[in-house]
């Protein structure tokens, strides 16, 4: 059985791009890294390819992406989620715009794909991904619900039981098309050596997705993010945590 560890969010950065590269070299447990297009300049996913560590795209409707023909705002989850069918078509051209980006960059034929909040899982964007012929893979979000003791803000875990909940519910409408348990919504940027054991011992005979978001920006990238809640979100501690929790997962696996 595969047990892989997903790295998310690769390109939105240059720091965030070397912290990950410098990840791939130190642990060999990491198997995948998502890719976020049209952030970071070309000599960045060049780097990435040089590693030949397996990558997907990390498609991105919501974060320094404006749809002037819809709203001058960055959009969001719940925008998506009930945006009106005559305002679609700009988000399949984005999405095919996105697509064809990276199939160009990366040199391949076939692609597996995710994003980032999880808008993929909006079923009316999912069910255009179904029939694009260019992605094998999609992201799906079937996570078991467990709880491991460790020190978290109750409404930051609530928030994500409630985010795997909704999750959970779209794929109600999602066929599924992916052979992996994909975890990583409930303890997001709080992912430690406990819980990843965890998951393993849990999940022996399964195929896994373990994700992890260890990149992290510093504050001269503040200029690259429109949004303050997005440049909150990569300059977190938490991700810093979660590298930690990589380098320790990567040491307990040495010392047996």
């Amino acid at each position: 059985m595969k047990k892989y560890i997903v790295i998310d969010d690769y390109g939105r950065t240059p720091n965030v791009c070397n912290i990950i590269l410098k990840l791939i070299d130190d642990i060999p447990q990491i198997k995948e890294v998502s890719v976020l297009m049209n952030f970071v300049n070309i000599s960045f996913h060049e780097k990435l390819k040089l590693t030949k560590i397996q990558t997907s795209l990390h498609l991105n409707l919501t974060d320094n992406i404006i749809f002037k023909n819809i709203s001058n705002k960055n959009l969001t989850f719940i925008k998506l989620l009930f945006l009106k069918r005559n305002n679609r078509k700009y988000i399949f051209n984005e999405i095919d715009k996105q697509i064809e980006n990276y199939t160009k960059i990366y040199n391949v034929r076939k692609i597996d794909i995710n994003s980032h909040q999880h808008v993929h899982t909006i079923p009316w964007i999912y069910s255009y991904l179904l029939k694009n012929e260019k992605i094998n893979e999609i992201r799906y979000s079937n996570e078991k619900i467990f709880f491991v003791y460790k020190k978290i803000n109750i409404f930051e875990l609530l928030r994500n039981f409630c985010v795997l909940l909704i999750l959970r519910m779209l794929n109600l409408f999602n066929k599924n098309r992916s052979n992996n348990i994909f975890f990583g919504v409930l303890y997001t940027n709080n992912m430690c050596k406990k819980i990843i054991n965890h998951i393993l011992y849990k999940n022996k005979n399964s195929n896994l997705h373990i994700l992890l978001h260890p990149g992290s920006a510093i504050r001269e990238e503040m200029d690259l993010f429109e949004e303050n809640e997005f440049y909150k979100y990569f300059i977190s501690k938490k991700r810093e945590r979660e590298k930690i929790a990589l380098y320790e997962h990567n040491e307990n696996i040495n010392n047996h």
